[in-house]
C-alpha cells in the first residue's frame, strides 16, 4: 500500500505542484540543496571551535544480498553507527547512509548492496578520530578500506555529496590499479 501511494505522489508531481519526496528524481535534487545548506550554517557557527572532516565508514558485516533490500535494518545500522561514533574522538556528525551495489566483472562474488555512511564530523583532534575509527569500524576480508578521513577542504560540494539522492553500482575488475600513489601525493601539494 506505501508504494502503491508513493508511485501515486510521484505521478502527480508537477512543476507547479512538487511532492518533495525524495524517491522524486527531480525533488531529490531540491531537498539535497535544502540539507546542503542547512548543515553548511551550521558549520559555519562551528568553525573556530573545532576541526572539520569528512568521513566514510563501511560497517562491518553490513553487505545485503542483491535482491534483500527488504530486509535491510536500517534502524540497527544506524544504531551501530552512531554508538560506533560515540567511542571516538567525534564531538558531532551529520550525514547519511548510502547505498552502492558491488558486483565483480567475471563473477567471482555474488552481487550485493553495501550500505555506508558520509558525515561530516566536528572533532578536537582529526589523528585521534582517525585511529578510534579504525578501531570501531576494522578491516574485514570484504572490506579492506572500511573507514576514509579527510579533513575539509572548505569546498562546500561535501556537503551536498553526503545527501547525494542517487545510489552508485560498482563492478571491480581483476589487475585494475586503484590509484598511482605517487601522483596522488603530487597532486595533494
Amino acid at each position: 500500500d506505501k508504494a502503491s501511494a508513493l508511485v501515486a505522489k510521484l505521478r502527480r508531481c508537477r512543476a507547479n505542484f512538487r511532492c518533495y519526496s525524495p524517491a522524486c528524481p527531480t525533488c531529490a535534487g531540491v531537498e539535497q540543496l535544502l540539507m546542503a545548506l542547512n548543515v553548511e550554517v551550521f558549520v559555519a557557527g562551528q568553525e573556530g571551535e573545532c576541526s572539520i572532516a569528512f568521513v566514510s565508514i563501511i560497517p562491518p558485516n553490513s553487505k545485503v544480498p542483491k535482491g534483500s533490500l527488504l530486509k535491510f535494518d536500517l534502524h540497527n545500522f544506524k544504531r551501530r553507527v552512531r554508538d560506533g561514533l560515540a567511542k571516538t574522538a567525534a564531538l558531532w556528525a551529520v550525514g547519511s547512509v548510502d547505498f552502492s551495489l558491488n558486483e565483480h566483472q567475471r563473477g567471482f562474488y555474488p552481487p550485493y548492496w553495501s550500505p555506508h555512511v558520509h558525515l561530516i564530523v566536528g572533532t578536537e583532534d582529526i589523528d585521534q578520530l582517525i585511529a578510534d575509527l579504525r578501531a570501531g569500524f576494522p578491516k574485514t576480508k570484504d572490506t579492506p578500506r572500511p573507514v576514509m578521513v579527510k579533513q575539509w577542504d572548505r569546498n562546500t560540494d561535501a556537503f551536498r555529496y553526503i545527501f547525494k539522492p542517487n545510489f552508485s553500482r560498482r563492478i571491480s575488475i581483476d589487475n585494475a590499479e586503484r590509484f598511482q600513489q605517487e601522483d596522488s601525493r603530487k597532486a595533494s601539494l
